[in-house]
């Protein structure tokens, strides 16, 4: 009852008071995990990070073979703050640990994912964060920061077609974060990219094509030009099928595009 009470005056601000109820419940219980965690909570609310860190060990130590649900939810809690506590201080390989213990335990975290996809950016091991980027993006396909994250590694890796979707992904889901959209520009414009394709497919270079429409795509979604020179370059590429799909793409975005409708009648012959 004290720790529920102590939850209920953190939740109204009052830290101070609630601090003294978590610690007459440890004198009462000197083994309450649940203590032990909101202790760690409210140090790390407070930014006593020395001091949050010594009581979510003191959680992870008690829980050891924990079986209740319960108890396996303060273990899990405890992990995870105890990973972004060494993330934040570049422990990288500590960090990796504590997220994949937690993840033993809950394994459709999509943050914990993602915190242990930047412990193995940060250790170099690119391959490994990708695909806990894919883990986090499989339980949260809207998760802005794993697309930033995962256009990042790709962007540096020279992949700019898929860097630029996941780029672009990440930006329409946080407009009001900078990051994405600078990251978009280092790519190059979608005018450029759309000229590079159309000049690839005069001079029948379908593969350049491809490539160069894909990014221009990727860097402007909303182009019907971009969906239709795509859809010409499959046509001459004698890929009908995937013309088909794109042209009805571009009659999504403008249902009476005479171009577009066009093409769909010369297909359908």
């Amino acid at each position: 009852l004290r720790v529920r009470y102590g939850e209920a005056l953190a939740c109204a601000g009052l830290t101070n008071d609630a601090v003294e109820q978590f610690r007459a419940a440890l004198k009462v219980d000197k083994n309450h995990t649940g203590a032990y965690l909101d202790l760690g909570m409210l140090a790390m609310q407070a930014d006593e990070r020395k001091s949050a860190e010594g009581y979510f060990t003191k959680v992870v130590d008690l829980t050891e073979g924990a079986q209740y649900e319960t108890i396996n939810q303060r273990r899990e809690q405890a992990l995870f703050q105890l990973g972004t506590i060494a993330l934040d201080d570049r422990r990288y390989e500590d960090a990796a640990g504590f997220f994949k213990a937690a993840l033993r335990i809950r394994k459709d975290a999509s943050d914990t994912y993602y915190l242990l996809a930047q412990s193995f950016r940060g250790m170099d091991d690119d391959n490994a964060a990708l695909k806990q980027l894919d883990a986090a993006l499989t339980f949260d396909p809207n998760f802005a920061e794993a697309h930033y994250l995962y256009g990042t590694i790709l962007a540096d890796r020279k992949d700019v077609v898929n860097a630029a979707i996941h780029l672009r992904k990440a930006a329409d889901l946080a407009p009001e974060r900078k990051e994405p959209a600078e990251a978009l520009a280092k790519l190059g414009s979608a005018s450029d990219a759309y000229d590079r394709a159309k000049t690839a497919l005069a001079q029948k270079r379908y593969g350049e094509a491809i490539d160069a429409i894909l990014l221009a795509r990727a860097l402007d979604p909303k182009s019907v030009d971009a969906a239709l020179l795509q859809a010409r370059i499959l046509i001459a590429k004698n890929n009908t099928k995937a013309a088909k799909s794109i042209i009805e793409e571009a009659l999504v975005l403008d249902a009476k595009n005479a171009e577009a409708l066009a093409l769909k009648a010369q297909l359908a012959k």
